[in-house]
């Protein structure tokens, strides 16, 4: 009796050693994001408390650059990027959501154009359309703002070349 009994406890330690990790990996992927990781996912522009007015002109800017690099691919560019933007757009849901590691983050939009094989002319249009956008909204802004923004850039530099993405 002493044996039976003696072997039913050494199995159920058995199984609750082997189930342990188990558990502790479905409890950790109900868990919300860690509160530096929910700022990563948001837009600097969301801590500038931006004016309506602001964000009116942010936006047109945004959307202005858009069309502006678009109209410099071909349909088979544009194609590609399409899809390269739905893959990146399921691979951030599935972060947010704690089923993939934050690997790579930050050089998705990078590896997009590079993918896209682009000529010289198309490079030169591409980044001048940047320069602008950026030149606009940066009138957009005032000074205090431009300072918090020039600090959230400073602090990710920092991250990014210490490997800390969180």
């Amino acid at each position: 009796m002493k044996i039976k009994t003696l072997s039913l406890i050494a199995g159920t330690f058995a199984l609750a050693l082997t189930a342990t990790p188990f558990i502790a990996q479905a409890q950790m992927g109900d868990n919300p994001p860690p509160p530096e990781q929910e700022t990563m996912e948001k837009s600097p522009f969301s801590k500038l408390n931006l004016t309506d007015a602001q964000k009116a002109q942010l936006k047109q800017i945004h959307e202005s650059t858009r069309v502006k690099i678009e109209s410099v691919l071909t349909p088979q560019q544009r194609a590609k990027l399409e899809a390269a933007k739905a893959q990146m757009k399921a691979r951030h849901e599935a972060r947010k959501n704690g089923n993939q590691k934050l690997e790579g983050r930050g050089r998705d939009k990078e590896n997009i154009f590079e993918s896209l094989n682009l000529t010289d002319a198309q490079k030169k249009e591409i980044k001048a359309a940047r320069e602008s956008a950026k030149k606009g909204m940066e009138g957009v802004l005032t000074p205090e703002q431009k300072a918090k923004l020039e600090k959230f850039k400073q602090n990710m530099r920092s991250r990014q070349q210490n490997g800390n993405f969180q």
